[in-house]
């Protein structure tokens, strides 16, 4: 039981055994509920999926937060993160890196969408 709390990437290794079955949950939820049988996805469709998306990729900032205002402090291996004086200052540090990634990747990824959409044109 001592395993799960010890540091693995500055945060204990329950949290990343969470994080890792989230993703696996999505994944399933995505492939195994959502698009079982093939089909043409509409605009409906696809806008459903992408708030859906969108908001769990959103309030995972929430739980980033949290991870860092709690635990933050261990190891953190960010120097942005690890040079915060407070835990709260720690935990907005981190959930703006996050979000700045985020964002940042959702930039590329309608780039790509948009190119692929000129190449098929």
């Amino acid at each position: 039981m001592e395993f799960l709390f010890g540091l693995w990437l500055g945060m204990p290794v329950w949290i990343w055994l969470v994080f890792i079955s989230a993703v696996l949950a999505v994944l399933i939820l995505d492939l195994g509920v959502f698009h079982r049988e093939a089909h043409e996805i509409g605009v409906a469709e696809s806008l459903k999926l992408s708030t859906l998306y969108i908001g769990l990729g959103l309030a995972w900032a929430i739980a980033v937060y949290y991870i860092y205002m709690t635990y933050g402090g261990a190891g953190a291996i960010d120097p942005q993160i690890a040079a915060a004086a407070t835990p709260e200052d720690r935990a907005w540090t981190a959930v703006m890196l996050y979000l700045t990634g985020y964002l940042v990747e959702k930039t590329l990824a309608m780039d790509n969408v948009f190119v692929i959409s000129m190449i098929f044109a």
